[in-house]
């Protein structure tokens, strides 16, 4: 399974260009507050990835703890 993991960006087009030059099965988002990723959870962002043409099966999006990353 190809998977591809980044951080979500507030620009649309940061979030899905690697999308649109590889094939990937899963994509997984981190990002900083978990009202940013369950909104992007429902976003045009999300319907994109999940469309015809790039076809990625599972989305994920995870919050981290600011500050935090070494717990993790």
């Amino acid at each position: 399974m190809n998977v591809d993991i980044e951080f979500f960006s507030e620009n649309p087009m940061d979030n899905v260009l690697s999308c649109m030059k590889f094939v990937f099965q899963k994509v997984i988002f981190f990002g900083f507050t978990q009202e940013d990723m369950d909104r992007a959870a429902t976003s045009t962002v999300a319907a994109f990835l999940k469309s015809k043409n790039i076809n990625v099966e599972q989305i994920g999006f995870v919050a981290l703890p600011e500050g935090k990353l070494d717990v993790i």
